[in-house]
């Protein structure tokens, strides 16, 4: 780490020694309407909401430009409706932002809220979205530093073997917000700001969700790596690990993650897999009480591009949480549970318009896989999307 901050530096104080030319302006964005039908056999109401129709929308600002030397810059800037926002009149909100600098030695970037190093989606060949990143049959994902403010490095490309690229990121705190004027830090995150770390609040037992979730993060330092050793087949893998300022001695642990993902395409059909593995912060609990020991989440994905405008795709993933709690005499009681998702799409573009549909079957919602009778919730959800880019 200390290598790659010495290399940030280094090409930060050769900008002095060059001049920039005026850059390009761009906009990009994409319009959405969904109709999603969400019904199932439990008797709980938020597993029976009917049918929905939603608009969404994301536009995105960049500029770029080059330095008399050859480096190119780039800035990016997005605007994405907020709830809040919106009731209030419809304002949109500047959530994520980044500024980056490519030289022959590679790039670096200062990042908002944004360049997440997390390759878990990757094993995905959905012709629409992955299953697990659906409305529903949410999983615990990796958090990563696109939650937080970041700096980044990335290697050049054709430095390593294969198109091998290595990146890795560093968040010194917990800020999450871009700063309100020059020279001013970003907005510091509350600890219950943090609770996204706990991915899940559907846990069936509530101290397995607040378990998760350290109360202050001190640091963040994320790693990815991504290789191609021939042709059609990429290989990526990262790792994450969040420093907490809760005292080591009273933790069970601190927060770490890992996803491996293999993709492989040839002619027509993808094929992917991927898995990942959590293990959660968690501060000394009392005894008899529950707490997240660790989560492994595994997923295979299959599409297949019927022609160039048509593509279909079967999803399967499953996650597992497994817990366990200690007594006043010192013996543990394990638990494990279960949720998994069957997801079937096809996807149809024409130009800048796609039209989707996808179907999933999450058995066990919320955790509740191995939970038997009203406790456990079986849902259907069906999604109907128009996707407009631009």
């Amino acid at each position: 780490m200390k290598n790659i901050i010495k290399l940030v530096f280094v090409i930060f104080a050769s900008i002095s020694f060059v001049s920039a030319n005026a850059g390009t302006l761009n906009v990009t964005g994409t319009a959405k309407a969904t109709y999603n039908i969400l019904s199932s056999d439990s008797s709980a109401a938020a597993e029976n909401s009917g049918k929905g129709l939603g608009v969404v929308n994301e536009i995105s600002f960049g500029a770029t430009g080059e330095l008399e030397n050859g480096w190119t810059w780039s800035y990016n800037m997005a605007l994405d409706p907020a709830g809040a926002d919106t009731a209030a009149g419809g304002a949109a909100t500047n959530d994520d932002t980044g500024l980056a600098l490519t030289t022959p030695y590679g790039s670096i970037a200062a990042n908002i809220s944004q360049g997440s190093l997390n390759k878990q989606m990757t094993f995905s060949a959905a012709a629409y979205k992955a299953g697990v990143d659906l409305g529903s049959g949410a999983v615990f994902d990796p958090v990563g530093l696109g939650d937080y403010n970041n700096l980044q490095y990335h290697s050049p490309a054709g430095l390593i073997p294969f198109g091998t690229v290595f990146k890795v990121g560093f968040s010194p705190s917990e800020d999450v917000e871009d700063s309100a004027s020059d020279n001013n830090q970003g907005a510091i995150a509350s600890g219950a700001a943090n609770a996204a770390m706990s991915a899940s609040s559907a846990l069936p037992y509530a101290t397995e969700t607040s378990s998760a979730a350290p109360t202050s993060v001190s640091s963040i330092v994320e790693y990815s790596v991504e290789t191609k050793p021939i042709d059609g087949l990429t290989i990526s893998a990262s790792y994450v690990d969040i420093d907490s300022s809760i005292s080591k001695s009273t933790d069970h642990s601190q927060y770490e993650a890992g996803a491996v993902t293999v993709k492989y395409a040839y002619g027509p059909v993808t094929v992917g897999y991927g898995r990942n593995a959590i293990t959660p912060h968690v501060a000394a609990s009392a005894a008899d009480a529950y707490f997240v020991n660790l989560v492994d989440n595994r997923d295979i994905s299959i599409g297949y591009a019927v022609n160039e405008n048509l593509t279909v795709s079967y999803e399967q993933s499953s996650s597992e949480v497994n817990i366990k709690k200690r007594n006043a005499t010192n013996t543990v009681t394990k638990k494990t549970l279960k949720q998994d998702v069957d997801t079937i799409q096809a996807a149809y573009t024409m130009g800048g318009m796609t039209l989707a549909l996808s179907q999933a079957n999450i058995d066990g919602d919320g955790y509740t896989g191995n939970e038997v009778g009203t406790s456990r919730k079986d849902v259907k959800e069906t999604i109907f999307a128009v996707t407009m880019a631009f």
